[in-house]
């Protein structure tokens, strides 16, 4: 799945929610998916994965923070 090429021969860009991000790395950091399959199922670059999963490790800490009593 590339991006869909438009009249004039440029790919549109595709846009992935936080949350479909989250899903394609866990997919591999929990399920184990070659990193080379996922990037051609979604059609992105490794590079596009790295900085996702990069994204992730650098603000897993929110996820346990606390949040503060209004």
């Amino acid at each position: 799945m590339r991006g869909v090429r438009t009249g004039s021969g440029k790919r549109e860009r595709r846009h992935f929610t936080g949350a479909q991000k989250g899903a394609i790395v866990k997919a591999h950091l929990v399920d184990g998916v070659a990193i080379s399959e996922l990037c051609d199922k979604h059609g992105i670059q490794p590079t596009q994965f790295y900085l996702w999963q990069k994204h992730l490790f650098e603000n897993c800490g929110v996820a346990f923070e606390r949040k503060a009593k209004p």
